[in-house]
């Protein structure tokens, strides 16, 4: 097994120079958002208490009840089709670089080592890279990069052939979402994809009882987290409608193809995925 990796940014030199800072990197504490340091103070807390079940929440999970095996193989089984449909459908898809966004414990990078030469995976939390690198069975195409900016700023300008993200715009604000997808169109290769998945709205509750049961239950979770009596991490859940994220993405010089519904936020939101592309490359 391989050892974690210390609490650095490591930048690999085929697509930039050798870089190494402390996981912060050169902008420092204050530099981060307040929002966005929530939201990474919210996932190492997670890291450190239940990762796998923070990933992939299933009721019958929660406390360590993943099987290691049964989790990794389910990133295999998602990218997997994704890819496959990916490809099905265009014969152009680059198989050189391709960044997993909000990579966690590596769940869906090790699935994408399986159709890429080089796999990127970037993430908040240095203790969810700290144990992707404990899990990292193919070293020689996976590498994991804390990145606790607000942007991308670590990676140079049209350098991937795919960016991939499930699961992950979902739980930070609207804004910085949206801030991340053009970051995706800039550093993905002219003519390459996005493929990834947000939720748009919140369904309506089928009955006034559930209704309203939710309703108190999210004010009672409000009123203690903001007098601290319960210190256990909440998830948040963020929407940005359809038509904001294809005018983000066409201001960014990307196609939105497809957007198509899916059930990655769970039966309380309308969940959609998106494939785009990057305008440039020749292809059309």
């Amino acid at each position: 097994m391989i050892q974690p990796k210390s609490r650095k940014i490591r930048i690999a030199a085929s697509f930039r120079t050798n870089f190494t800072g402390d996981f912060l990197g050169p902008m420092g504490q204050k530099s981060i958002p307040r929002s966005l340091r929530r939201t990474r103070n919210h996932w190492e807390r997670l890291a450190s208490i239940d990762p796998f079940w923070a990933i992939l929440t299933d009721p019958n999970k929660k406390n360590g009840g993943w099987d290691k095996d049964a989790f990794f193989q389910s990133g295999v089984e998602t990218v997997d089709d994704e890819i496959s449909r990916l490809c099905a459908r265009f014969d152009d898809v680059g198989r050189s670089r391709v960044l997993d966004f909000g990579c966690g414990v590596g769940r869906l990078s090790l699935g994408l080592s399986r159709h890429f030469d080089h796999v990127t995976g970037v993430d908040i939390s240095a203790r969810m890279i700290d144990l992707a690198g404990d899990f990292n069975c193919h070293p020689e195409k996976v590498e994991y990069v804390h990145s606790p900016c607000s942007d991308l700023r670590l990676f140079g300008n049209d350098h991937f052939d795919l960016v991939f993200s499930l699961i992950t715009l979902q739980h930070m604000n609207r804004r910085h979402a949206c801030r991340y997808l053009a970051e995706f169109v800039r550093v993905t290769k002219p003519g390459g994809y996005i493929l990834f998945q947000m939720p748009s709205r919140r369904l309506p509750e089928k009955s006034f009882r559930l209704r309203w049961r939710r309703r108190i239950l999210r004010s009672i979770e409000w009123v203690n987290r903001k007098l601290l009596v319960d210190r256990r991490p909440h998830f948040e859940m963020h929407m940005v409608s359809e038509s904001t994220i294809r005018q983000v993405l066409t201001g960014a010089g990307a196609t939105v193809i497809d957007a198509t519904r899916n059930s990655g936020s769970g039966e309380r939101y309308l969940s959609m995925g998106y494939l785009a592309r990057k305008e440039g490359g020749g292809r059309s």
